[in-house]
């Protein structure tokens, strides 16, 4: 299922959102659901009002290459990264991520930042 909207408030977005779910399965009953998302905290609050037990957010790989990517480009072998990412998962990255964090310039440190809350948050 996909939906798409541009200029609706949050609450017309829930309401859309659960009103095709609901109609196809009864989330009452479902233990967990995963919701591949980007990161954003809209993408979160988009299934407040689905009643399902458990909801896990999962951050797509598309968005998580974007983050590293974007952050670390000067300060790591991006590609050696991520790999070890995928295969070892985050931990394995997040040391090295923490250490080089607060180093660069402030726009640097702001991208770092932004991505170590995109990777680590989600």
């Amino acid at each position: 299922m996909s939906l798409m909207a541009m200029d609706v408030t949050t609450e017309k977005w829930q309401e859309m959102i659960c009103e095709p779910v609901y109609s196809k399965f009864d989330l009452r009953s479902i233990n967990l659901l995963a919701v591949g998302d980007e990161g954003g905290k809209w993408v979160g609050s988009s299934f407040d009002w689905v009643e399902a037990k458990q909801i896990e957010r999962v951050l797509d790989p598309f968005h998580i290459n974007i983050a590293i990517r974007e952050a670390y480009r000067k300060d790591l072998n991006v590609p050696d990264t991520l790999k070890t990412l995928y295969q070892d998962g985050f931990n394995a990255v997040a040391t090295e991520l923490q250490r080089l964090k607060d180093k660069g310039s402030a726009s640097a440190r702001k991208a770092k930042n932004r991505c170590w809350g995109v990777c680590f948050n989600n």
